[in-house]
């Protein structure tokens, strides 16, 4: 068994290399999220979501993880630090969180979900919980599975079950 395996209770195993590619993070419907490092191949940290984590997108620095939760909850934990924390709860999903895309400045995230429902967030250590909601992109008719966002930043792909993708602009939502 690999050090980061999560066991045979786990199932919608999830996994995201960081950008440097020197770590591994693998999320399960368990609730941890194992952090692998990969030139020696140890779990480095584990983290307690509290709940099935369904989705995860490391920051473009590294320093930060997202992981989507079942509840449909955001959770974004700064990896700096030993053990890692958890900074900040985005909240406002009803519904599992499929997918979790991050701009490639660190400033906004996209999250999609069961809910139907795409969400962008303004990611900033100053902004308080409340403030971090920037759009909910709507147009889907069944569960979003995957959202992405373009590498200049201003468009927001979503694709859903009720087979279509949409084409957003990032900051005006439309």
């Amino acid at each position: 068994r690999h050090p980061a395996s999560h066991g045979a209770h786990c199932y919608n195993l999830r996994v995201a290399l960081s950008p440097e590619t020197s770590r591994a993070a693998t999320a399960c419907s368990d609730g941890k999220v194992r952090l692998l490092q990969q030139d020696t191949k140890t779990v480095e940290a584990e983290l307690d979501a509290g709940g099935p984590v369904v989705s995860v997108c490391f920051m473009p620095d590294g320093r930060q993880l997202l992981c989507g939760l079942r509840s449909g909850e955001v959770q974004v934990w700064g990896l700096s630090q030993q053990p890692p924390a958890l900074r900040t709860r985005l909240q406002g999903h009803t519904d599992w969180v499929r997918a979790i895309a991050v701009r490639a400045d660190g400033r906004r995230a996209v999250s999609a979900s069961d809910d139907k429902e795409v969400r962008v967030w303004r990611l900033s250590k100053t902004s308080h919980p409340n403030q971090q909601h920037v759009h909910i992109l709507r147009g889907h008719t069944h569960c979003v599975l995957g959202c992405d966002i373009s590498p200049d930043g201003t468009l927001v792909a979503s694709a859903s079950v009720d087979k279509t993708v949409k084409l957003w602009q990032l900051d005006s939502g439309r």
